[in-house]
């Protein structure tokens, strides 16, 4: 995946994400060490995951 943004907020950080079309937004710590535009490889925790809705936004999980 492609770091495209980093949002720090405190004392985590939001780091959106894109593979190919797809978005993702991951949570980290607030001193993730990573660069716009830096290429990573993402591993899931299925048990921390929320699947959202594109059109009405609405949990789907």
């Amino acid at each position: 995946a492609t770091v495209e943004v980093i949002e720090i907020l405190g004392h985590e950080s939001l780091i959106y994400l894109t593979t190919g079309k797809t978005p993702f937004i991951s949570k980290g710590e607030a001193d993730v060490e990573l660069d716009i535009n830096q290429e990573v490889e993402l591993v899931f925790d299925m048990s921390k995951a929320h699947f959202f809705d594109i059109k009405t936004e609405k949990t789907i999980i």
